[in-house]
Protein backbone atom coordinates (compact mmCIF):
# COMPACT_ATOMS: atom_id res chain seq x y z
CA UNK A 1 0.00 0.00 0.00
CA UNK A 2 3.03 2.49 0.50
CA UNK A 3 3.42 2.35 -3.83
CA UNK A 4 -0.90 3.40 -3.76
CA UNK A 5 0.10 5.97 -1.47
CA UNK A 6 2.99 7.22 -3.08
CA UNK A 7 1.34 6.99 -6.65
CA UNK A 8 -1.93 9.16 -4.65
CA UNK A 9 0.46 12.10 -3.52
CA UNK A 10 1.88 12.24 -6.90
CA UNK A 11 -1.84 12.28 -8.68
CA UNK A 12 -3.05 14.78 -5.98
CA UNK A 13 -0.16 16.93 -7.05
CA UNK A 14 -0.95 16.59 -11.15
CA UNK A 15 -4.11 17.95 -9.90
CA UNK A 16 -6.00 21.66 -10.43
CA UNK A 17 -6.83 23.16 -7.14
CA UNK A 18 -8.29 22.99 -4.15
CA UNK A 19 -6.97 19.50 -2.91
CA UNK A 20 -7.66 20.06 0.77
CA UNK A 21 -11.23 18.28 0.95
CA UNK A 22 -9.45 14.87 -1.22
CA UNK A 23 -7.64 14.31 2.64
CA UNK A 24 -11.52 13.37 4.08
CA UNK A 25 -11.76 10.66 1.19
CA UNK A 26 -11.76 6.63 2.23
CA UNK A 27 -9.29 5.28 -0.97
CA UNK A 28 -10.37 1.89 -0.30
CA UNK A 29 -13.49 1.38 -2.56
CA UNK A 30 -11.26 3.13 -5.42
CA UNK A 31 -8.57 0.55 -4.75
CA UNK A 32 -11.12 -2.52 -4.87
CA UNK A 33 -12.97 -1.01 -7.82
CA UNK A 34 -9.67 -1.11 -9.66
CA UNK A 35 -8.67 -4.15 -8.60
CA UNK A 36 -12.38 -5.60 -10.07
CA UNK A 37 -11.85 -4.38 -13.34
CA UNK A 38 -8.20 -5.94 -13.35
CA UNK A 39 -9.68 -9.15 -12.54
CA UNK A 40 -11.78 -9.26 -15.59
CA UNK A 41 -15.25 -7.77 -13.69
CA UNK A 42 -17.83 -5.24 -15.26
CA UNK A 43 -19.09 -1.86 -13.86
CA UNK A 44 -22.83 -0.51 -14.76
CA UNK A 45 -22.70 3.27 -13.60
CA UNK A 46 -25.45 4.90 -12.74
CA UNK A 47 -26.51 8.80 -11.77
CA UNK A 48 -29.49 10.12 -10.27
CA UNK A 49 -31.03 13.24 -12.93
CA UNK A 50 -28.87 15.71 -11.73
CA UNK A 51 -25.56 13.66 -11.85
CA UNK A 52 -26.66 12.38 -15.89
CA UNK A 53 -23.90 14.82 -17.32
CA UNK A 54 -21.34 12.67 -14.95
CA UNK A 55 -22.45 9.15 -16.33
CA UNK A 56 -22.54 10.49 -19.76
CA UNK A 57 -19.06 12.40 -19.42
CA UNK A 58 -17.50 8.82 -18.10
CA UNK A 59 -19.00 6.92 -20.65
CA UNK A 60 -18.28 9.32 -23.52
CA UNK A 61 -14.55 9.60 -22.62
CA UNK A 62 -13.04 6.56 -20.60
CA UNK A 63 -12.59 4.41 -23.76
CA UNK A 64 -11.80 6.66 -26.08
CA UNK A 65 -7.83 6.79 -26.15
CA UNK A 66 -6.41 4.20 -28.39
CA UNK A 67 -4.03 3.63 -27.02
CA UNK A 68 -5.69 2.29 -23.82
CA UNK A 69 -6.88 -1.18 -23.13
CA UNK A 70 -11.02 -0.72 -22.98
CA UNK A 71 -12.54 -0.72 -19.77
CA UNK A 72 -15.50 -2.86 -19.28
CA UNK A 73 -18.03 0.14 -18.05
CA UNK A 74 -21.29 0.68 -19.21
CA UNK A 75 -24.45 2.57 -18.54
CA UNK A 76 -26.91 0.91 -16.70
CA UNK A 77 -29.53 -1.01 -18.44
CA UNK A 78 -33.36 0.78 -19.29
CA UNK A 79 -34.56 -2.20 -18.83
CA UNK A 80 -35.16 -2.63 -15.08
CA UNK A 81 -35.69 1.06 -14.46
CA UNK A 82 -39.46 0.34 -14.67
CA UNK A 83 -38.96 -2.71 -11.59
CA UNK A 84 -36.70 0.03 -9.51
CA UNK A 85 -39.70 2.41 -9.41
CA UNK A 86 -41.90 -0.03 -7.72
CA UNK A 87 -42.54 -0.41 -4.04
CA UNK A 88 -42.03 -4.72 -4.63
CA UNK A 89 -39.45 -5.51 -2.63
CA UNK A 90 -38.22 -8.72 -4.51
CA UNK A 91 -37.64 -6.21 -7.52
CA UNK A 92 -33.96 -5.63 -6.07
CA UNK A 93 -33.63 -9.25 -5.60
CA UNK A 94 -34.79 -10.01 -9.78
CA UNK A 95 -32.58 -7.29 -11.08
CA UNK A 96 -29.70 -8.43 -9.22
CA UNK A 97 -30.12 -11.89 -10.85
CA UNK A 98 -31.18 -10.57 -13.80
CA UNK A 99 -27.18 -8.71 -13.68
CA UNK A 100 -25.56 -11.76 -12.28
CA UNK A 101 -27.29 -13.39 -15.20
CA UNK A 102 -26.27 -10.66 -18.09
CA UNK A 103 -22.61 -9.34 -16.75
CA UNK A 104 -19.91 -11.26 -15.81
CA UNK A 105 -19.19 -10.37 -12.15
CA UNK A 106 -20.63 -7.01 -12.18
CA UNK A 107 -20.62 -4.07 -9.87
CA UNK A 108 -22.54 -1.20 -9.99
CA UNK A 109 -21.33 2.72 -9.74
CA UNK A 110 -23.67 5.12 -8.45
CA UNK A 111 -23.06 8.56 -8.21
CA UNK A 112 -25.87 10.75 -6.58
CA UNK A 113 -28.82 11.28 -3.86
CA UNK A 114 -29.14 7.88 -1.60
CA UNK A 115 -32.38 7.80 -1.41
CA UNK A 116 -33.33 6.81 -5.17
CA UNK A 117 -34.65 3.52 -6.31
CA UNK A 118 -30.78 3.25 -8.40
CA UNK A 119 -29.04 3.63 -5.33
CA UNK A 120 -30.83 1.14 -2.97
CA UNK A 121 -29.87 -1.05 -5.75
CA UNK A 122 -27.05 -0.33 -5.68
CA UNK A 123 -26.19 -0.76 -1.87
CA UNK A 124 -28.30 -4.57 -2.57
CA UNK A 125 -25.22 -5.23 -4.70
CA UNK A 126 -21.96 -7.32 -3.36
CA UNK A 127 -20.22 -5.07 -5.46
CA UNK A 128 -20.67 -1.13 -5.85
CA UNK A 129 -19.14 1.82 -6.11
CA UNK A 130 -20.66 4.79 -4.33
CA UNK A 131 -20.45 8.49 -4.68
CA UNK A 132 -23.25 9.20 -2.50
CA UNK A 133 -24.78 13.09 -1.88
CA UNK A 134 -26.42 14.28 1.29
CA UNK A 135 -25.98 11.13 3.61
CA UNK A 136 -22.77 9.81 4.95
CA UNK A 137 -22.52 6.32 3.91
CA UNK A 138 -19.50 3.96 5.17
CA UNK A 139 -19.16 2.03 2.11
CA UNK A 140 -19.23 5.08 -0.02
CA UNK A 141 -17.58 8.59 -1.08
CA UNK A 142 -19.85 11.47 0.72
CA UNK A 143 -20.32 14.92 -0.92
CA UNK A 144 -22.93 17.53 -0.53
CA UNK A 145 -25.25 18.51 -3.43
CA UNK A 146 -25.43 22.01 -2.41
CA UNK A 147 -21.24 22.40 -2.22
CA UNK A 148 -20.56 24.91 -5.18
CA UNK A 149 -17.70 23.41 -6.27
CA UNK A 150 -19.62 19.31 -6.60
CA UNK A 151 -18.87 19.25 -10.36
CA UNK A 152 -15.46 20.02 -10.11
CA UNK A 153 -14.81 17.67 -7.27
CA UNK A 154 -16.91 14.69 -9.41
CA UNK A 155 -14.88 15.69 -11.93
CA UNK A 156 -11.72 14.94 -9.91
CA UNK A 157 -12.31 12.25 -8.34
CA UNK A 158 -13.00 10.93 -11.67
CA UNK A 159 -9.65 12.11 -12.80
CA UNK A 160 -7.95 9.63 -10.13
CA UNK A 161 -10.15 7.00 -10.36
CA UNK A 162 -9.12 6.89 -14.16
CA UNK A 163 -5.30 7.17 -13.49
CA UNK A 164 -6.02 4.99 -10.99
CA UNK A 165 -7.87 2.36 -13.08
CA UNK A 166 -5.08 2.67 -15.95
CA UNK A 167 -2.14 3.17 -14.38
CA UNK A 168 -3.36 -0.83 -12.45
CA UNK A 169 -4.17 -2.05 -16.30
CA UNK A 170 -0.82 -0.66 -18.16
CA UNK A 171 1.38 -2.49 -15.19
CA UNK A 172 2.82 1.14 -13.89
CA UNK A 173 0.99 0.59 -10.00
CA UNK A 174 0.54 -3.08 -8.31
CA UNK A 175 -2.33 -2.58 -5.94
Amino acid sequence: MIAFAKWLQKTKNDLSYPLDWLERVDWTRFVATTQHLAQGGCLLIGADLERTWFKIYVLSHLNRHKLRPLVPIFDTPSAFEGFLNTKDDSSLALIAHMLNLSYQSCALWYVGLAHTPLAQLALSLDQHFLWILDTPHKEAISLHSLDPMLDFKLLQLYQIFENLLFDVLLGRLEL
